[in-house]
């Protein structure tokens, strides 16, 4: 709770579900570590069946570990886009320290606590800080070198683009339009259009269609000619 506006400020993302997740993969610290170590003492004195054993439970360890963090993921609501303002923070950050605070003092005079009551503040904030501000109908040109794209905001989480592409900086999609998606906490694309196939306005369309979905954007629509479609795909 405490490093989520710091999340959201440098990295523009952040899953409210992370702190049950640590929590989860608490239990699971402890078993991770002593697997680890078997397997790696197993390998070290050439005992084979028990270094397997060891790595056969921890690959299964682990495997819980992706698919809860994964799950995570998955739940649209707990992923927050945005960069905050500084207003946010500073609401946020009195709401947090007020429910802390609270929380100990009547911790240490036995008063008993309404859980609902301070979950409920903590989500006030959590929806304070998440809150973007609303810039229907406007129209951003991202700077991409030579290329072009144009990202054009019809609501609070979506938006339409016109191409995706440069053929002077590499990765554009994942390291200047997806970030800048992410600050501006647009997790929907209505419509992207690709206005033709040279590499200048769609080589970042690609990496937007594999990678969406595991970036937690979507892409309802892409619009391209017959010809160009014929040559892209």
């Amino acid at each position: 709770m405490v490093i989520l506006p710091v999340n959201l400020l440098i990295s523009y993302q952040s899953n409210v579900l992370s702190v049950l997740v640590n929590v989860i993969l608490g239990v699971f610290s402890a078993p991770t570590l002593l697997l680890a170590f078997g397997a790696l003492l197993g390998s070290a004195m050439e005992w084979q069946v028990f270094a397997g054993a060891c790595d056969l439970y921890l690959s299964g360890l682990l495997g819980i570990i992706d698919t809860l963090c994964k799950l995570a993921r998955k739940i649209p609501f707990a992923e927050l886009w945005g960069k905050p303002c500084a207003w946010q923070v500073v609401v946020y950050v009195i709401i947090t320290l007020y429910t802390v605070v609270m929380l100990t003092i009547r911790r240490k005079n036995h008063v008993p606590i309404s859980f609902p009551r301070y979950f409920l503040s903590f989500l006030i904030a959590i929806v304070v800080l998440s809150n973007n501000p609303f810039y229907s109908n406007t129209i951003s040109m991202l700077y991409v070198g030579q290329g072009e794209c144009i990202v054009i905001r019809t609501g609070m989480h979506s938006a339409i683009m016109v191409d995706c592409g440069s053929s002077s900086q590499d990765d554009i999609a994942r390291y200047t339009v997806l970030p800048f998606l992410k600050a501006s906490g647009i997790k929907k694309i209505d419509t992207l259009f690709m206005t033709h196939s040279d590499s200048d306005h769609s080589n970042g369309i690609q990496w937007l269609l594999k990678n969406g979905d595991s970036s937690c954007l979507r892409i309802e629509n892409l619009c391209l000619q017959i010809c160009d479609f014929l040559e892209y795909f």
